[in-house]
């Protein structure tokens, strides 16, 4: 995924996921122990192409639209708002958006920042949500927290790895 917003110190890359095209979910057994939950249900990756930068910075001086990362200048609250493709094959078969708010900053500490993130994914058949806490580390962890349409009662865990050039990976281990 591609970094979405910058301090002098540190930039920040923003969660951009993809969803899975996974037929069984309504069908899949309950959640499994956690030692195997990634061997009793669907594993399914996706390309992601990462949408332009676009921030909305809270600061003592008023609310703006950041659309230049090198413009920003993070602080807490400031919103990263998201569009991103989702490809499989190199031909777009969804799409994935959402917001990823800065809930904490220490350039002195590592990771530099921390964020809270609610991302939905759009594929043929319905849609996953996800929600959790992430930073500004290339790979990050959420949790699949429900779905429609052949989702509904989707559980597990997306994790998207960003690379360079505003293309990443997601994957996501479906277990219900």
């Amino acid at each position: 995924m591609r970094r979405r917003i910058a301090v002098g110190l540190v930039t920040l890359a923003t969660l951009g996921a993809a969803a899975a095209l996974w037929t069984g979910v309504a069908n899949a057994s309950s959640l499994p122990p956690a030692a195997d939950h990634h061997q009793k249900g669907s594993t399914v990756s996706f390309d992601v192409h990462f949408s332009p930068f676009f921030l909305i910075d809270f600061s003592a001086t008023g609310v703006r639209a950041v659309t230049d990362i090198r413009q920003s200048d993070p602080s807490k609250g400031d919103v990263s708002v998201f569009q991103d493709q989702l490809l499989r094959s190199g031909k777009v078969v969804g799409r994935q958006g959402g917001t990823c708010t800065i809930i904490s900053l220490d350039p002195t500490a590592e990771p530099a920042l921390q964020l809270n993130c609610n991302v939905t994914y759009e594929v043929p058949g319905g849609t996953i949500t996800s929600q959790g806490l992430a930073t500004d580390a290339p790979e990050k962890h959420l949790v699949i927290t429900g779905g429609t349409g052949a989702y509904l009662g989707a559980k597990g865990e997306v994790i998207l790895t960003e690379a360079e050039h505003d293309s990443g990976t997601v994957v996501f281990h479906l277990t219900r």
